[in-house]
């Protein structure tokens, strides 16, 4: 036997059409959840590997390549600046934001995930900020090594001059005084060259100690070879 059909009333078809349409926005909502969620989850891997390769290129172990200083400090410097950039950071950011004032789901989730990234780049740029500057403090220290050693050989080359036939007794004495006077102007005018010298070996024995084996016998070494042509040259005087 055939079932009558039955009759909805204006009410009632309008609640079922009102449990429709709130189940399809219930759905709707979590697909847009869920496709946001995946962004972000795909934003966040790519936020962790470039961390990874930045973590692996200011690895400890570099530390011990500082004798390629100069190029190392200046692409230091660059990646310093690449780190700088945010719009990776501030990217993902905003994503997360927005999805918190969407009341999303796994809210907590995504802010602790954010959290972690934004420690980790803290971290990055800090490490990258102090190798930069150990660096740097290699690089001063390769040349202040460089131009005591070039300083050194100077002196080394006006000993002789010292005691040279120039300034024997039998020399006439207009003579060895031009001389004199133009060997006290060299070491008159390679003075400053002297003292700034000193004062940026100096300045590096203040400020690293990894280096101070090195820095104090180069100082004590440049002191004593020009304290004794100064002696030199005023005995001959």
């Amino acid at each position: 036997m055939r079932q009558p059909t039955r009759r909805w009333s204006t009410r009632e078809l309008a609640q079922l059409r009102g449990a429709v349409n709130e189940a399809w926005e219930a759905r709707h909502l979590e697909l847009e959840q869920d496709h946001d969620l995946q962004l972000f989850l795909r934003s966040a891997a790519r936020a962790d590997a470039w961390l990874d390769s930045q973590d692996a290129h200011h690895a400890p172990q570099r530390a011990g390549r500082l004798g390629r200083c100069r190029d190392l400090a200046d692409s230091t410097a660059r990646r310093a600046h690449d780190i700088a950039d945010q719009a990776k950071m501030d990217s993902l950011a905003e994503l997360a934001q927005r999805m918190a004032e969407d009341r999303h789901r796994s809210t907590d989730g995504i802010q602790a995930r954010l959290a972690a990234l934004v420690s980790r780049r803290q971290d990055l740029m800090q490490r990258c900020a102090a190798y930069a500057d150990q660096l740097e403090q290699a690089r001063r220290l390769h040349a202040f090594v460089n131009e005591a050693a070039d300083l050194q050989r100077w002196i080394a080359g006006k000993v002789p001059q010292v005691g040279g036939k120039a300034f024997a007794d039998n020399v006439p004495l207009p003579h060895k005084l031009q001389k004199y006077e133009a060997f006290k102007a060299e070491i008159v005018s390679s003075s400053g060259r002297f003292d700034e010298i000193i004062r940026s070996g100096k300045a590096l024995l203040d400020g690293e100690k990894y280096a101070s084996d090195s820095i104090l016998p180069t100082l004590t070494a440049l002191q004593a070879a020009w304290d004794d042509l100064g002696q030199r040259s005023a005995a001959a005087a």
